[in-house]
């Protein structure tokens, strides 16, 4: 199983294996996939109380294996609706960050869930102990740690750049990562040419006039 294959089966996003090796050729199971891909950034498996989950991010050693942005497979599984429910969406942030206050204290996993209205925790794509990955991928604005149950905290500065194995716009470094690729070019230049999921994915995560603030 090539890693430009594997993309057609995971999402950048974290989905349950158990989904992924479902939609797997006949054979193929999570070991396959773990210890063909798991040491390397092609792809991220994590486990959250004995439940793994994982994501594409299609890196290794500096070098991309599929091009996220412009592949068709990969595109049409991130638009089926058993995937793209567990797409981490920034908007559902908002009514945890009060109580994240003040900047820089650690607060557990629980206390924050618990605390927050029902209807907000059960709009996250994941629930109880596994809500931890909706906050993993939104490491632009919270630290978490995966230890005693889970803690998160709203930094006293946000980050300055994340990897591959912490940014959410895994889709967007793919189609900036392609355009550069040989080809320097100012950063108004660089968003005029970029796809428009790519800009989307941007937009949704930084918001539009940060984005744009960025690139002028």
């Amino acid at each position: 199983l090539a890693a430009e294959m594997l993309a057609a089966y995971m999402p950048p996003w974290f989905v349950p294996m158990e989904d992924v090796v479902a939609l797997l050729p006949e054979g193929y199971t999570l070991e396959h996939v773990e210890q063909i891909f798991g040491t390397t950034s092609t792809v991220q498996v994590v486990t959250v109380l004995g439940a793994k989950f994982g994501r594409f991010l299609g890196a290794h050693r500096n070098k991309k294996s599929v091009d996220l942005d412009t592949d068709e497979s990969a595109i049409a599984l991130r638009r089926t609706e058993g995937v793209a429910k567990y797409r981490p969406d920034p908007s559902l942030l908002a009514p945890f960050l009060p109580l994240l206050e003040p900047r820089g204290e650690w607060r557990s996993l629980f206390s924050v869930v618990t605390a927050a209205a029902p209807e907000h925790a059960a709009r996250l794509p994941y629930h109880g102990p596994h809500s931890l990955l909706f906050f993993a991928q939104m490491q632009h604005v919270v630290a978490f740690s995966a230890a005693d149950g889970g803690g998160l905290c709203v930094p006293m500065t946000a980050p300055s750049s994340l990897g591959w194995e912490e940014t959410p716009t895994v889709v967007a470094c793919h189609a900036v990562w392609r355009t550069l690729e040989g080809n320097p070019m100012a950063l108004d230049q660089l968003w005029r040419v970029l796809p428009d999921d790519a800009r989307d994915e941007l937009e949704l995560f930084f918001g539009e006039a940060s984005v744009r603030a960025r690139m002028a």
